[in-house]
């Protein structure tokens, strides 16, 4: 095979008897097997030099022996943060819905698809099989025969042009048909290809001494069966939407190519990489799904449309988030005390990276709905048109200033179109995660939010010592012990301890600790061991 000059793949011989010795076989030549037979596709000129690199990963930045360490630490907080977070699992289940609905509803060619996504009973079932499949390959289970015969008549009829509806309307066989072409996507590519062989190594040494560990080992297996059951559930709900596309998408007619590759698009790929990314995601917590969630985004609303229309949709969304935060003002009330609006006691984040919806109880609750990556760029600013709108109309006692409005705009911008994450503070942000603890509570003292951890001074009256500065809802281990340390140095509420508040701790640290080393399924472990609950 060679490519044309128009980049398409044209046969040019059926059979190779010798290759030539010119040619660059490790830059020039993808090899690939048909059917079990060896063949090799030629590319020529610089661009295809560097898809051949591409494809072969050639530049893609190993990381050194030492630093490969540093890779399982952050794979752990990725699990800690992600997999094991319930509250993450629904989050970005409906983040991932918002967005496949955004990105095909967009397109008139998929706008069709669109309005069958939400079909919340096969959504269920794509979550059971495609989590049936993540158990059955860590078992080490081989697909059933009868499954691969029809994968096998799929795929002959994909060759013939056939339309495939009823492969889709088996979930069994379109969720293995949806992973032989390429559509499933790791979740958030927790591990690299050599963490994978790292673990298969270790499954070896298992098998090697089956007998050793005892005890130790057999809580240790308890514990694994635990985190494999929530990895291969994880697989299931970051893929339900992608497999309900595909299935949909052969049921219109598309190719198995095209309904995999669609299905892969309409939300985040996290397996879509840079040369650097091994490395930078090493330093950077979720750098590529920061990048890939921002790249996705532009190209959804410049690159697909022409500029005119991309105009006329961005001024639309923004205009649909305007209209919204109006009436989540009306709809979240005021306090019937200070008749400050609950929509203003929340914080910036909360406002720029979600959307309520109020349970009209006058007390200011509501659920929340994350936005879309990069779609929270459009909410934050139709939230400040609104509460611009809000604050003249109320002569100033709500809303935000005009002012204030562009500058907290500047920063949720320029926070959000950087694949760094958000810390809370720019100067957090710019810090490595493993050492951001150590720069943050030394300097801004601030949570994910941008809020303080702990109350601040009010100016008057005396202060109280770092052991005693705490919120209402604080877990009360991390007071006691706080306040226990305090007293051994010799402090009290108001009287410093040895060494003043550098040898002691406020009990929200311990808190904002426990939430980074454990995510939000260890703070809910340490809040239930207090008896505390959230």
């Amino acid at each position: 095979y060679k490519t044309d000059k128009d980049g398409n793949v044209r046969k040019v011989h059926t059979k190779v008897e010798s290759m030539e010795t010119t040619l660059d076989m490790e830059n020039e030549a993808y090899s690939l097997r048909i059917e079990g037979r060896p063949f090799y596709v030629i590319f020529k000129g610089e661009q295809g030099k560097r898809l051949v690199r591409q494809l072969k990963n050639l530049d893609n930045q190993t990381l050194p022996k030492g630093v490969a360490n540093l890779k399982q630490a952050m794979t752990f907080f990725a699990q800690a943060y992600t997999v094991f977070s319930p509250t993450f699992v629904v989050t970005n289940f409906g983040r991932d819905t918002l967005n496949a609905l955004f990105n095909l509803s967009n397109n008139a060619d998929t706008r069709e698809i669109a309005l069958k996504v939400l079909n919340f009973k096969a959504l269920g079932q794509n979550i059971v099989e495609m989590q049936k499949i993540a158990s059955r390959e860590m078992d080490g289970e081989p697909t059933s025969k009868k499954i691969q015969s029809q994968i096998r008549a799929a795929i002959k009829a994909n060759k013939e042009g056939k339309n495939l509806s009823e492969y889709a309307e088996n979930v069994e066989v379109a969720a293995r048909l949806f992973q032989a072409v390429g559509g499933r996507v790791q979740f958030f590519g927790l591990k690299d290809v050599d963490q994978r062989m790292a673990d298969f190594q270790k499954r070896l040494e298992k098998v090697k001494d089956p007998k050793s560990g005892g005890l130790l080992r057999k809580g240790g297996e308890s514990m694994k069966l635990l985190k494999d059951w929530m990895m291969t559930f994880n697989t299931g709900v970051e893929n339900s939407i992608r497999l309900q596309v595909f299935r949909e998408a052969l049921k219109v007619g598309m190719t198995l190519d095209k309904a995999a590759a669609l299905s892969r698009d309409v939300t985040v790929d996290f397996n879509r990489k840079g040369n650097m990314t091994n490395i930078l995601n090493t330093l950077y917590l979720f750098f590529n799904a920061g990048v890939q969630g921002n790249y996705r985004l532009v190209r959804a609303i410049l690159n697909e449309r022409s500029p005119a229309a991309a105009a006329v949709l961005l001024t639309k969304m923004v205009g649909y988030f305007t209209v919204y935060s109006l009436f989540s003002r009306i709809w979240g009330g005021e306090d019937e005390e200070t008749e400050e609006d609950h929509v203003d006691r929340l914080s910036d984040y909360e406002r720029d990276h979600q959307i309520q919806l109020w349970t009209f109880d006058d007390k200011g609750s509501h659920f929340k709905l994350h936005a879309p990556y990069g779609l929270h760029l459009a909410l934050a600013m139709g939230r400040r048109v609104a509460d611009v709108i809000a604050y003249n109309y109320s002569d100033g006692k709500k809303g935000t200033s005009p002012g204030d409005a562009a500058m907290g705009y500047l920063e949720t911008m320029v926070e959000g179109v950087n694949p760094l994450g958000s810390a809370g503070h720019w100067m957090i942000t710019l810090v490595p995660h493993l050492a951001r603890p150590i720069v943050n509570y030394n300097t801004v003292a601030v949570n994910y939010m941008g809020n303080p951890i702990y109350p601040q001074h009010r100016g008057y009256g005396p202060e109280v010592t770092d052991a005693h500065k705490h919120f209402k809802g604080v877990n009360p281990i991390s007071r006691e012990a706080a306040q226990a340390w305090n007293s051994f140095l010799g402090g009290g509420k108001y009287e410093e301890p040895l060494g003043g508040d550098w040898l002691t701790f406020s009990p929200e640290t311990v808190d904002e600790l426990v939430s980074f080393f454990t995510g939000s399924f260890g703070k809910d472990l340490f809040n239930l061991a207090a008896g505390s609950g959230d």
